[in-house]
């Protein structure tokens, strides 16, 4: 068996501004959401993009997670490539934490 499947989504008609339920960490706009609809197959997906650790969960127009994608989680750290120093990285790994924490809820 191969995991579990989408729930078919309905089309939003022309026109009409769909109810798009963010969590309390979503940087994104309402906008950029109904961009994602069209491209996502009906699912936007919710980023929290502050700081150098971010994460992202696809998710349907109400909110509830789309259990076939995991939430991402991404480092941007200006010196994740090239090496930091001991400062940097324990910023780094407290960013990373609150990161995980956030995107586990």
């Amino acid at each position: 068996m191969e995991g579990p499947l989408r729930p078919p989504v309905l089309a939003i008609p022309p026109g009409v501004r769909p109810t798009i339920v963010c969590p309390d960490w979503c940087t994104e706009g309402y906008d950029a959401h109904v961009a994602d609809l069209g491209q996502w197959e009906g699912l936007v997906i919710h980023r929290s993009t502050e700081g150098p650790v971010w994460h992202s969960r696809v998710a349907y127009p109400d909110g509830t997670p789309d259990q076939t994608e995991e939430p991402l989680i991404q480092v941007t750290h200006p010196r994740a490539e090239d090496g930091m120093t001991i400062e940097q990285a324990r910023e780094l790994l407290e960013a990373l934490s609150a990161a995980i924490e956030e995107a586990s809820r």
